[in-house]
């Protein structure tokens, strides 16, 4: 049974993967950077980890800080910038 869940797991792994490489290898649709299409490939990746449950939703959150620089598609600075905007602190003040 837990091997059968290792091997289902990685499936996801693959599957996800398979789809980022996939999507990144066709042509953008007119209009969109070639970073913004790996950006959507990457989200829609990262939906796929996240509703297989591949792993935690807050890592493969936090890895969506970091992926973008790794994959070429913008900096992380940039990303920690766009990242802390007034929305996001409203969004976590209604939270609490």
């Amino acid at each position: 049974m837990v091997r059968k869940l290792k091997s289902k797991k990685l499936a996801y792994l693959v599957l996800a993967i398979v789809v980022y490489l996939g999507l990144t290898s066709i042509e953008p649709p007119e209009g969109l950077s070639v970073e913004g299409w790996k950006g959507i490939a990457l989200i829609i990746s990262a939906t796929i980890t996240w509703v297989t449950e591949y792993v935690p939703i807050a890592i493969s959150s936090c890895l969506l800080l970091f992926l973008p620089n790794l994959l070429k598609i913008d900096s992380t600075g940039n990303i920690m910038k766009n990242f802390a905007t007034p929305t996001l602190f409203f969004l976590f003040f209604l939270h609490y």
